[in-house]
C-alpha cells in the first residue's frame, strides 16, 4: 500500500512581493537585497507548487509610513487578486509585507473576501478565517508594528538633531551635492549643479521629461525616467531639507531660485516616449481644477469630421474626466479659447498691476541689496564674537540679527518668485512670447484654476487663484 502524497498548500497562480524600505548604499550580510528575497519567493513557490506568474518590487517604500493606497507592489497583487487573475500572494518575511495592523487587516479581508490567500516564507500562510488563526496574525502584526514604532520612536531625536544641523538622514545626495567630512557637511558640486540648473531651464521650456534623462545621461550623470521626474520637485533645491516632520529651511546653498522652481515643479508630468504638441495655453499644466471634486481637469478635444456641416478643425477643450475622477457627480466642461482667454487676460491686468508697484525691478534690487548687506553684518558679528557664544547678550544680539537677515531673505525669495524672469520683469508684450514662455509665467503667478459646472460666462464659473505677492 503505498502512501497518499501530501497535498501542496496551493495548486495556484502567485504574485511575490519585494520590498526594501531604504536601499541607498545598503549592502552586506545584515541587508536583505531583492534579489536575496526574490530567490526566497521562488524556493517558496516551487515547494508549494506554486506557478509564480509575476514578482513586484517595492523599492524605498516604507510599509509603516504608507497605507495600502501608496504601495504599489501590494496595491496591484491585491487587485489580482480580486480580478480573478491570481490566487497567492507570496513575501520573503512577514515583515515585508505588512508593519502596519490597518494596512494588515485591510489587505487580508479583501484578499480572503476575493478566494486568494497571504503566504510569508518565515512564518507561513497569514489567515484570519478562524478565531485562532485571526489570533496568530494580529499578533504577528503588532509585534511588526512595534517593531517600527520603537525604532522610530529611539531614532527620533537622532533625526531632529540632524536635520536641525544641516545633516541629511539618508546617504545618496540628490545630484548637485555631496556630502563630505565626519559631520557629513553638504556641499555644492559646481559641475553638477550646472547640469542640474540647465535641466530645470530645459523643462521649463517645455522639453519632455524623457529627452531630459537622455540629456543628463549625455552629461555623464545617468538617471532613471522616474529619478529625472522626482529631481524636478525635490525641494532640497532650495536649501531646504525636510524628512517627515522634520524641516530646516536654510539648511544649506541653493542650487535652483525660488521662481523657477516653482514654475518647474507645478508642471503636469508628462508619460514616457513623444507626445503631440497641443497649441492650448492650459494643456498639461495642471492648473485648471474642477469645482465639484478638486481634481485636475484634462485637456482633449473634437475633430466633428462626421459631420458634412461642420468644418475639419479640432474643436479643444478643458474638462473633468472620468479617469482621474471615476465619482465625480457634476463634471464641469469649458471650451478652450474660452477659458485660454480668460486666464490671459487676468494674468496680464495682474502683470500690469505688479508693474505699477515694482516700477524697473526697484524693489527687487534694494531687496537684494539690503539682504547682501544683513548678510555681511550678521558673518562679521559671528567673527567677531567667536569664542563668546555662551554669553547671554551676545546669543541674543546674534539671534536678532539672524532673524533680520532670514527676514530680508525670505522677503527677497518672494520678490524673484514674483519677477524673477526677463518676461516678468519686463513685462513684455504678452502676444510677442512664445507658448512656453507664456505657460512659465503662468506656472510663476497662479497656483490654480477652479472651473464650476453649469452654464455662464466665464466670470460666473472661473476662479484664478494667484500665488501671494
Amino acid at each position: 500500500m503505498t502512501q497518499a502524497r501530501v497535498r501542496p498548500l496551493f495548486l495556484k497562480r502567485a504574485v511575490g512581493i519585494i520590498r526594501v524600505s531604504e536601499v541607498g548604499d545598503r549592502e552586506g550580510e545584515r541587508f536583505v537585497s531583492p534579489s536575496d528575497q526574490r530567490r526566497a519567493i521562488e524556493r517558496v513557490a516551487e515547494t508549494e507548487s506554486l506557478r509564480l506568474i509575476d514578482v513586484l518590487e517595492e523599492l524605498d517604500v516604507s510599509a509603516y509610513r504608507r497605507t495600502l493606497e501608496r504601495r504599489p507592489g501590494l496595491k496591484t497583487a491585491v487587485e489580482l487578486i480580486e480580478r480573478g487573475e491570481a490566487e497567492v500572494i507570496v513575501a520573503c518575511y512577514f515583515d515585508r509585507l505588512f508593519r502596519k495592523l490597518k494596512v494588515q487587516e485591510e489587505v487580508l479581508q479583501r484578499v480572503e473576501d476575493a478566494g486568494g490567500r497571504v503566504l510569508a516564507v518565515d512564518t507561513g500562510e497569514v489567515r484570519t478565517d478562524t478565531a485562532a488563526r485571526w489570533l496568530t496574525s494580529t499578533m504577528l502584526g503588532m509585534v511588526s508594528e512595534f517593531v517600527a514604532r520603537r525604532t522610530g520612536e529611539s531614532t527620533r531625536e537622532a533625526k531632529a538633531n540632524a536635520v536641525a544641523n544641516g545633516i541629511p538622514p539618508w546617504g545618496i545626495m540628490p545630484l548637485g551635492y555631496v556630502a563630505h567630512g565626519a559631520d557629513r557637511k553638504i556641499y555644492v558640486d559646481p559641475d553638477a549643479a550646472e547640469v542640474v540648473r540647465e535641466a530645470f531651464l530645459l523643462r521649463e521650456a517645455g522639453t519632455s521629461l524623457q529627452d531630459i534623462t537622455v540629456f543628463l545621461h549625455k552629461k555623464g550623470y545617468p538617471r532613471s525616467f522616474r529619478s529625472t521626474q522626482k529631481m524636478f520637485y525635490n525641494r532640497f533645491y532650495l536649501g531646504e531639507l525636510h524628512y517627515g516632520k522634520f524641516v530646516n529651511l536654510h539648511s544649506h546653498e541653493a542650487i535652483i531660485d525660488t521662481r523657477l522652481f516653482r514654475s518647474v515643479a507645478y508642471m503636469r508630468g508628462d508619460p514616457r516616449g513623444p507626445q503631440s504638441h497641443s497649441p492650448i495655453l492650459l494643456a498639461r499644466q495642471g492648473l485648471a481644477v474642477c469645482g465639484t471634486c478638486n481634481q485636475k481637469m484634462m485637456a482633449g478635444g473634437q475633430n466633428l469630421k462626421g459631420r458634412p456641416d461642420a468644418p475639419r478643425k479640432r474643436y479643444y477643450d478643458y474638462r473633468c474626466a472620468p479617469i482621474p475622477s471615476p465619482r465625480c457627480p457634476r463634471r464641469p466642461y469649458i471650451a478652450a479659447p474660452i477659458l485660454d482667454t480668460y486666464v490671459a487676460d487676468a494674468v496680464k491686468r495682474r502683470l500690469a498691476s505688479a508693474k505699477g508697484r515694482w516700477s524697473s525691478d526697484e524693489r527687487l534690487v534694494e531687496a537684494e541689496a539690503d539682504a547682501a548687506t544683513k548678510e555681511r553684518k550678521l558673518n562679521a558679528a559671528v567673527n567677531a564674537f567667536d569664542g563668546l557664544d555662551d554669553v547671554p547678550a551676545t546669543r541674543t544680539k546674534l539671534l536678532e540679527m539672524k532673524a533680520d537677515y532670514e527676514a530680508a531673505r525670505e522677503r527677497l525669495n518672494e520678490l524673484r518668485a514674483a519677477f524673477g524672469t526677463p518676461a516678468l520683469a519686463s513685462l513684455a508684450d504678452w502676444d510677442s512670447m512664445t507658448l512656453a514662455e507664456q505657460r512659465a509665467v503662468l506656472r510663476a503667478v497662479v497656483r490654480r484654476i477652479i472651473v464650476a459646472p453649469g452654464r455662464g460666462t466665464p466670470a460666473q464659473r472661473v476662479t484664478i487663484e494667484f500665488f501671494e505677492e
